[in-house]
């Protein structure tokens, strides 16, 4: 069965984007006034380590998704590398389907077990120590109790929205995230007026993570008779011998994902870590505060290069290229204007914007947050680069990238240590190690797998994004003079 993203898919993904970011840009001021600078710097903290615990997932999550797409569109079997092309539209293989889905839960089971570990020892030890002396123990530490056992949910529950979607239930999907955001929302401003500070934070950030994942869930049962055509395998046991199989399928990319993971990890969570180590939570509260903005940014201008992946990874089993092409420099095209003229008007306005809610947190100095977007938008040109590969079931970018985050490691400690950059060296030395690789050899192997030259490349990037918000233009008038006529 062939995986087709609707107007109806777009639109709810962005609608997804523009309420999600519309509801950060409504509880940051709420959050800004009511934490202090300290507070401000010890979540970014929690939210640090919650993004590390995340990396436990080991790219499961993706890996899971892009082979639940191939066994939607009818695959047999799961290759631990590449793919069989279709020949013909094939139904949903749901047998293999069903033990996708259960060896997840026995392995998200395992994983969830290792975060709580981890996070209840080595986590606390860390918060504890950032904390000393700043923040009343009893506020800090029941915050981070909640917001540890909301992370250890997120990792048990992690693989519901990969599978919504692998199916192609992109608007299904994108309305569990949305339902979630207006639950994290209410509860946050509510919580904050009453005095709960990090408390509530944590306490809203925990019952919006339920909420998604009892909707995905929900709306996964529901979407093409699911349950039903799933429901002649659940009295069956799967022998432990034929999830092992599965395990080891998918594990050789899932394992290369997981390294990506820990590096797109290291290059925008390093610093803030680093920044509290050295330059105290104030610095880190400014270093989070930057990215949390650019990244909000990014999340929209990537929104439509997410909703197309599973209709590139249909189109790799369907061999269509002329398709593929398209796919991938509109969304690409888009993904870079929205960033890059995003961040700008976020670097120049929000320091007015912060003075006019009297925040005690502020963004980075306007140079070294310019130095900041410019890492982004080039790290974010090699990311939708690799994520186009890896729709081919293919990841040879993993070495490269854990090797650029030794080297950022590396340098970020050599300038906090033995020179006198301060701040600056911590952001511009991911910049200098992504500039010797990543950023260039990456859309380069993505521009000769499609055949593209250098030319019809940039071409494609500034002139397909145009040429599609025309064509949406267009359709929005047909459909409102059919409205008037």
């Amino acid at each position: 069965m062939s995986i087709k993203v609707t107007r109806k898919d777009i639109v709810w993904n962005y609608t997804n984007l523009f309420l999600t970011t519309a509801l950060n840009i409504i509880l940051l001021p709420f959050i800004l006034q009511n934490l202090s600078s300290a507070e401000m710097g010890l979540w970014y903290v929690f939210t640090s380590f919650g993004l590390l615990a995340v990396l436990i997932d080991f790219g499961f999550s993706t890996t899971i998704s892009r082979n639940v797409t191939f066994v939607w569109c009818g695959a047999k079997e799961i290759s631990k590398e590449g793919f069989i092309q279709n020949t013909e539209n094939e139904e949903p293989n749901y047998y293999l389907l069903f033990k996708l889905i259960k060896t997840s839960k026995t392995i998200y089971l395992i994983l969830a077990l290792v975060v709580f570990i981890g996070l209840s020892t080595m986590g606390s030890l860390f918060i504890s120590e950032a904390a000393k002396g700043q923040i009343a123990q009893a506020d800090y530490m029941t915050a981070w109790i909640i917001y540890l056992l909301s992370v250890v949910m997120n990792i048990y529950f992690a693989y519901w929205i990969p599978l919504l979607k692998g199916i192609g239930a992109i608007k299904e999907s994108n309305q569990a995230v949305v339902l979630s955001k207006l639950v994290q929302l209410l509860l946050t401003i509510v919580g904050l007026f009453m005095g709960y500070g990090l408390i509530a934070i944590a306490v809203a950030y925990f019952v919006g993570n339920l909420v998604m994942r009892l909707a995905a869930i929900y709306l996964f049962n529901k979407y093409e008779n699911v349950n039903y055509n799933l429901s002649q395998f659940r009295k069956i046991k799967i022998p432990m011998k034929e999830k092992k199989d599965l395990f080891l399928s998918v594990w050789p990319n899932a394992y290369k994902q997981g390294l990506i993971s820990l590096s797109n990890f290291i290059q925008k969570r390093a610093s803030t870590l680093i920044s509290s180590a050295y330059f105290g939570l104030e610095m880190a509260a400014a270093v989070g505060l930057t990215q949390q903005i650019l990244d909000i940014i990014m999340s929209v201008g990537n929104a439509l290069f997410n909703t197309f992946i599973p209709s590139m990874s249909s189109e790799r089993v369907n061999g269509n290229v002329e398709k593929l092409k398209g796919y991938f420099l509109k969304a690409t095209g888009i993904s870079g204007y929205i960033i890059l003229f995003g961040g700008l008007a976020a670097i120049f306005l929000s320091p007015y914007l912060l003075d006019l809610i009297n925040s005690d947190t502020n963004l980075l100095p306007a140079s070294i947050s310019l130095i900041l977007l410019i890492g982004n938008l080039l790290i974010n040109n090699h990311t939708l680069s690799g994520a186009y590969i890896a729709t081919g079931n293919r990841m040879p970018m993993y070495k490269s990238y854990i090797i650029t985050s030794v080297i950022i490691i590396a340098l970020q400690l050599l300038f906090v240590n033995f020179t006198s950059f301060g701040i600056y060296g911590v952001i511009i030395s991911v910049l200098i190690a992504n500039l010797l690789f990543n950023n260039w050899y990456w859309p380069m192997v993505s521009i000769n797998e499609l055949n593209l030259t250098l030319k019809e490349y940039f071409k494609g990037l500034f002139y397909e994004p145009i040429k599609l918000l025309k064509a949406f233009g267009f359709s929005f008038n047909k459909i409102r003079n059919k409205k008037h006529g």
